[in-house]
């Protein structure tokens, strides 16, 4: 698969991932950073659906190289 039809069937994820790094990078916010906490919700939260559709991208990339996705599994030392 080329990187072109890569970037085709992932257009919308891709789309969203660039728009949260300029949300990110740029000076002008929904909420302003002078306000306590709250200016930085924004940004965490465009840096969290960020990085949820990264991983659906490379969730999607790895079903169709063929091989298995699992979920992380959080395993407790004794």
């Amino acid at each position: 698969m080329s990187i072109g039809e890569r970037i085709k069937n992932n257009k919308g994820k891709i789309i969203g991932m660039a728009v949260a790094v300029i949300y990110i990078l740029s000076p002008i916010d929904a909420i302003p950073d002078v306000i306590p906490l709250l200016g930085l919700l924004d940004d965490a939260g465009a840096l969290g659906t960020f990085i949820g559709l990264a991983i659906a991208v490379m969730k999607k990339k790895k079903e169709k190289e063929g091989g298995q996705v699992k979920d992380a599994e959080i395993v407790e030392e004794k």
